[in-house]
């Protein structure tokens, strides 16, 4: 079990943008409400100086929470340098594809664009211990507004992604569900980056989306 998020100081790390700021306003409520104190690094350093700063909050946090969405080389160089500190490092991202690396023995939050999502998986995370992997599995809370989505969802993924399954010989044991006629999203996924980037490639040739959650 990791170490407890209570009376630990939590590194928020986003690139800058409205919508990161959301992402770090739902991020502090989360530990905030763990008992966590929380500050939010600015990932957009221009100078020394400023990198230094980031660095310096980066070496005092107990624990940093990072949105990855865009892959920004700025986030990923913190998350690294928090990495060769051996601090424990909570991953944020919008959708699968934007995860550089496997993910299957990181804590990852998938939140698909949805704040509300991405705080009930991060509070999840807070209360079983910082950066226990759970693979980013939605908890039942999460699932719960998606049940009773019709089971023609999976057919049709099948229909469309069936074979890269069978190409890279793994299989999606989770739910599917259809967000609109053009957006599937796949609930306790947990599958492999180089099968990820090939769903990713084949969506975007027929011009639809996947929210991996």
């Amino acid at each position: 079990m990791g170490k407890r998020v209570s009376n630990l100081l939590v590194s928020v790390l986003t690139p800058s943008g409205k919508m990161f700021d959301n992402v770090y306003l739902a991020a502090a409520a989360c530990c905030r409400g763990s008992g966590a104190e929380c500050e939010r690094v600015e990932a957009e350093f221009s100078n020394q100086s400023a990198l230094a700063h980031a660095q310096s909050q980066i070496s005092k946090a107990g624990l940093i929470v990072a949105d990855i969405t865009g892959k920004n080389p700025n986030v990923l160089y913190l998350i690294g340098y928090a990495h060769a500190l051996k601090t424990k490092v909570i991953l944020l991202a919008q959708h699968g594809e934007d995860l550089p690396f496997d993910r299957r023995d990181l804590a990852v939050v998938i939140y698909a664009g949805n704040v509300a999502v991405l705080k009930t998986e991060l509070r999840q995370l807070l209360r079983q211990g910082a950066g226990q992997p759970v693979n980013g599995v939605p908890s039942a809370a999460a699932t719960k507004e998606l049940e009773g989505a019709p089971t023609a969802a999976r057919e049709e993924f099948l229909s469309l992604f069936g074979d890269i399954l069978q190409a890279h010989d793994e299989q999606h044991g989770g739910n599917i569900y259809l967000e609109d006629e053009k957006t599937f999203v796949l609930v306790n996924q947990d599958l492999s980056l180089a099968l990820v980037q090939a769903l990713a490639r084949r969506a975007k040739q027929l011009g639809v989306r996947l929210k991996l959650l």
